[in-house]
């Protein structure tokens, strides 16, 4: 989407600001361009305000190794410019208790599971998987952990038809998919 505010932004934060900082977590200065072309919102925060206070929120709370961190960011930079109060912290509460026990294995492999909305993405798709597909709710965390990606596809274009595939053209019992589903 266009962004141009970005031509203006420096009042915030400094440009050298944020590429210090980006640079500090890891960033590697040719990687500098690709983060902010994918998120221009990044030079309108604050390094102090914004950035520090998601940065530690990975850190000690979904608990990201820090040599983890510049792969995070260049993979998805999404991350640095939602709330961790309104977004991410709730994300991650919803996912342990789905029983996902290593948040930071979850959040390195996919990253973009913590930018997902919680009400038209990950519920439903866990009820679709609870429910369609039966996996046992003891077995969702093991489920989730292995295959994050699974709560950003699409019920209708992807998880439903392949079950439907499976279940129909294949003729996998219900029992079989799920247990297949959690192995």
């Amino acid at each position: 989407t266009a962004y141009p505010a970005c031509l203006v932004r420096g009042v915030r934060g400094s440009v050298p600001d944020l590429t210090r900082f980006l640079e500090g977590l890891g960033v590697a200065h040719a990687d500098l361009k690709l983060v902010l072309l994918r998120r221009p919102q990044l030079l309108g925060l604050k390094v102090e305000g914004n950035l520090r206070a998601t940065v530690r929120f990975l850190l000690e709370e979904v608990c990201v190794a820090e040599q983890a961190l510049a792969k995070l960011i260049v993979t998805c930079p999404l991350l640095l410019t939602l709330s961790v109060s309104a977004k991410l912290r709730p994300n991650l509460v919803l996912l342990r208790s789905y029983g996902v026990a290593s948040p930071e294995r979850l959040v390195c492999a996919w990253p973009q599971v913590l930018t997902l909305s919680r009400d038209s993405k990950i519920r439903p798709n866990v009820r679709f998987l609870l429910e369609e597909v039966r996996v046992p709710q003891e077995a969702l965390g093991k489920v989730l952990s292995k295959k994050p990606q699974i709560l950003g596809y699409s019920i209708e274009n992807k998880l439903r038809p392949a079950v439907e595939f499976l279940t129909r053209e294949m003729h996998v019992p219900g029992a079989r998919l799920a247990e297949a589903v959690v192995r």
